[in-house]
C-alpha cells in the first residue's frame, strides 16, 4: 500500500508530464498508427489535442476524428486498456485526460446503463456523447474501461 506522500508525488509527476510541451507532436488529424508504442503521457497529450479539435476544429478534421478506428478512437482505446487496469486512481486518470465530460455516481444511469452501488463512472465522449468511453471507479481505483456505442 502506498503512502499519501507517494500518491501526491505520482500525481505531480503525471501532471508535469501532461503539461510539458511535446516537440514531436502529432497533428490532430494525422492517423494514429503507433498508439501502442507511445508513452501513456504522450497518448494523453494527443487525446487532449484531439478532444479540443473535436470541439473547436474544422468540419473536415472533426469528421476524421470521428471515424471508427480513426486517430481519436485508437488513442482512446489504448488509453482505456492502460488506465482501466486496476492500477490507477481516478485522480491519475483525470490528471492525464482532463476533466470527464460527465461524472455519474451510483443511482444514476447513462444511456440506460445504471451505475451500480459503490461505483462512479467517468465518461469521456468520443462522438459528442453519442458514443463514449467510461472508466469504472470503485473506492478511488479505476477497475475497468468500457465503451458505449449507439450502433446506429
Amino acid at each position: 500500500m502506498s503512502s499519501p506522500i507517494s500518491n501526491t508525488l505520482l500525481i505531480v509527476l503525471l501532471l508535469s508530464l501532461t503539461l510539458m510541451p511535446s516537440f514531436a507532436s502529432t497533428p490532430p488529424n494525422a492517423p494514429a498508427s503507433s498508439a501502442s508504442n507511445e508513452s501513456t503521457a504522450d497518448l494523453a497529450n494527443r487525446f487532449q489535442k484531439y478532444r479540443k479539435e473535436m470541439r473547436e476544429g474544422s468540419d473536415e478534421a472533426r469528421a476524421k476524428l470521428r471515424d471508427w478506428r480513426g486517430p481519436m478512437h485508437e488513442v482512446m482505446a489504448e488509453l482505456g486498456e492502460r488506465l482501466g487496469s486496476s492500477q490507477h486512481t481516478s485522480k491519475e486518470v483525470i490528471a492525464l485526460l482532463g476533466p470527464p465530460d460527465e461524472t455519474l455516481s451510483s443511482g444514476s444511469d447513462h444511456s440506460g446503463k445504471p451505475v451500480p452501488k459503490g461505483e462512479t463512472h467517468l465518461i469521456y465522449w468520443w462522438r459528442g456523447g453519442h458514443d463514449y468511453q467510461y472508466f469504472v471507479v470503485k473506492n478511488g481505483i479505476v477497475v475497468s474501461a468500457n465503451w458505449y456505442r449507439a450502433l446506429e
